[in-house]
């Protein structure tokens, strides 16, 4: 009986022993692949509809014209199909992050004394909520996203109109004897999938403008049809703090100036060094408490950019400097990946991408990227060809989609 209990004891024993061992085991094979759980971004330029810089040209004269040529132009890319097409690209790539840009709100009021201009045939369709729509699009599919983040940018409301005895807060245009006002605003976005949970970032000293901030280096220009009034082109940058499968990011977004603002004038392109430079020092002033840093965005910066002359540094050679790693080059090495840009009515049958402007970037090395690909490159991802509706493109831009890993 004695014998008995004692191997029934040593059995037991070593039954806990080895359990304790499994269990450990388990343990460190469950950290293990928690270091491996990657996360998955995109960014995406949903482009704003038009080519602006006949506006901006304009002469009093032909302002008018000029403002209801992007109306016209903002209507016949169709957002809407547009948006629907750009949501099932991301939706298929699966992203627990999506930084968005040129995320516009185009609205319209009817101006005394005959209404009716808002809802004229040529230029209704250029009144939506990009958001609105792209958030709607999305949730019809799965998984769902919310927002969880923006700023905003330039905003037609904040341009004063002198009028006879008064002022106007947008742009005023007439359209078959009727008159109306465009309200216009741009905004940097970050969607999340549901389950992820985030929080904006609190950049210190900044700009505030929404969840983020706008830059303090901002374009301003004199436009000959409004003798008086300067134009604010107002971007900025906005971020969140995020928990993905167990492990912290921060991710953060934004949309820089374009090369060469005032073509012709090299020297134009100080601002969007000078926003490159401001948003490297913002996010380095906060704390990273562990979290993994990723940047997106539509840089307007090529890592083929060079400087125009002493002092002016183009973003994509700041941002490596500091420190960042290109996931594109990390992983693809040479290869094109072209982002930029379609032609600007989005019917051009062949791409037109020529440039890679739209980035992906980690400031958290060493990192490894299991998987990067462009989204709505191809001509398969144009919109479906209706009678008297074309095929378009998703949008002036490629999208980017990666699946990072640290």
């Amino acid at each position: 009986m004695l014998e008995f209990l004692r191997r029934a004891l040593s059995a037991t024993l070593t039954a806990v022993l080895l359990a304790g061992g499994t269990i450990a085991a388990q343990a460190n094979s469950d950290k293990q692949e928690l270091g491996r759980r990657p996360a998955a971004v995109a960014t995406y330029n949903q482009y704003l509809g038009a080519d602006l810089v006949p506006l901006l040209t304009a002469s009093a004269k032909t302002f008018n014209a000029a403002l209801l040529g992007v109306l016209e132009q903002v209507a016949a890319n169709r957002f809407p199909a547009r948006g629907r097409q750009q949501a099932a690209l991301i939706a298929g790539a699966g992203p627990d992050l999506v930084g968005l840009q040129e995320v516009w709100d185009y609205s319209c009021q009817d101006l005394p004394p005959v209404p009716g201009a808002c809802a004229e045939p040529s230029i209704r369709g250029a009144f939506v909520d990009q958001l609105a729509l792209t958030l709607a699009a999305l949730n019809q599919r799965g998984p769902h996203y919310k927002v969880a983040a923006l700023v905003q940018n330039f905003d037609t409301a904040e341009i004063a109109v002198p009028t006879p005895g008064s002022e106007l807060h947008g742009l005023p245009f007439t359209i078959g004897g009727k008159t109306g006002l465009l309200l216009a605003k741009d905004r940097d976005v970050i969607l999340a999938r549901t389950g992820v949970a985030t929080k904006p970032v609190t950049f210190d000293g900044c700009r505030v403008s929404a969840d983020g901030c706008t830059y303090q280096n901002i374009l301003q220009l004199s436009l000959a049809a409004l003798p008086g009034v300067k134009v604010e082109f107002k971007r900025g940058y906005v971020g969140v703090d995020a928990d993905i499968r167990g492990k912290s990011y921060r991710f953060v977004t934004t949309h820089l100036e374009v090369q060469e603002p005032q073509p012709g004038y090299p020297p134009s392109m100080f601002f969007q060094s000078a926003q490159a430079a401001e948003l490297i020092a913002a996010i380095k002033a906060l704390p990273r408490d562990g979290r993994k840093l990723i940047l997106v965005g539509d840089m307007n910066s090529a890592p083929t950019d060079t400087s125009p002359g002493p002092g002016i540094v183009p973003p994509y050679q700041q941002f490596a400097a500091a420190g960042y790693l290109d996931a594109w080059t990390t992983s693809r090495g040479t290869a094109a990946g072209f982002t930029c840009c379609q032609a600007a009515d989005l019917r051009n049958k062949h791409s037109q991408l020529f440039q890679r402007i739209d980035l992906i970037l980690v400031g958290t090395p060493p990192l490894f990227v299991r998987n990067i690909e462009r989204i709505g490159e191809n001509p398969a991802d144009r919109t479906i060809a209706r009678p008297n509706c074309p095929s378009l493109w998703p949008s002036d831009h490629s999208g980017l989609a990666a699946v990072l890993q640290f």
